[in-house]
């Protein structure tokens, strides 16, 4: 009966059909307290292999100029520019904790942690999944729970157009906090020591 049971780093909300003994924990460490702050910067982070760093690099000068805000690409060879007069700023990383609580929206992949990560900031999220199924998977489900849009093709000028979409229409973001709220309420790592205790106790 133990070895059957599944812990989910989710909620029902982005995936509504876990099948059986399957126990739903939302984030696994507590989510941050949301910052005050303005949001005046974007985040891109596409990934490595998927798509080329160019095209992230493309994305934030694009997105630099749609937002009127600074971008900082992940990703990318490290190097510094300006774009309609605000800075884009690549890097091979950066410490995501402390972009993500000023950042307007967060351009990435589709991967459960980045998804994660934007979800407990509450931060829009422009989705760029490619063909890998766990990211075609979560971005459908961030878009129908209005956490952000799917960009099917990696085209700078879709990202941004996006992008814009997202900051002039909240409507289209409207579920953030609700989906934040529901996985900071499932227990997180503590749920799963606590079930496996049970288990074996």
């Amino acid at each position: 009966e133990g070895m059957r049971r599944r812990f989910i780093p989710s909620c029902p909300t982005l995936e509504p059909h876990p099948g059986e003994r399957a126990v739903y924990c939302g984030f696994l460490d507590e989510p941050p307290a949301l910052p005050a702050k303005k949001r005046d910067c974007a985040l891109v982070y596409l990934g490595a292999g998927s798509v080329p760093a160019g095209v992230a690099v493309r994305a934030g000068r694009e997105l630099a100029e749609a937002l009127g805000c600074d971008v900082y690409v992940a990703g990318a060879p490290e190097a510094t520019e300006v774009s309609g007069g605000h800075t884009v700023t690549c890097a091979p990383r950066f410490n995501f904790s402390e972009l993500l609580p000023g950042a307007q929206v967060f351009v990435y992949h589709g991967g459960q942690n980045s998804m994660m990560d934007a979800l407990s900031y509450a931060v829009p999220q422009v989705i760029v999944p490619g063909r890998v199924f766990e990211r075609q998977f979560n971005a459908e489900a961030a878009e129908n729970a209005r956490c952000g849009l799917t960009v099917r093709e990696p085209k700078p000028t879709l990202i941004a157009r996006a992008a814009r979409t997202l900051v002039d229409e909240p409507a289209l973001t409207s579920g953030i906090r609700g989906v934040r709220a529901e996985l900071s309420s499932l227990g997180g790592g503590a749920r799963i020591v606590r079930e496996v205790e049970e288990l074996v106790g």
